[in-house]
C-alpha cells in the first residue's frame, strides 16, 4: 500500500483592517447594509410609483 503524504496544514489566520477591525467581519457588514440600501430603493420606488 501506498501511504498518502499529509501535509501540514497552515493555520489560516483572519486579517485585521487599519482599524483593528476584522475583515471577515468588515466584509458581512458592508454586504448587509448593501443588502439594506438596495431593499429600501426598491420599497421607495415602488410606493413612488404606485401613488
Amino acid at each position: 500500500m501506498v501511504k498518502k503524504r499529509t501535509r501540514q496544514k497552515q493555520k489560516r489566520v483572519a486579517e485585521v483592517g487599519p482599524h483593528g477591525v476584522l475583515v471577515r467581519d468588515l466584509k458581512a457588514t458592508a454586504l448587509w447594509m448593501g443588502t439594506g440600501l438596495l431593499v429600501i430603493a426598491l420599497l421607495v420606488i415602488i410606493e413612488r410609483t404606485l401613488l
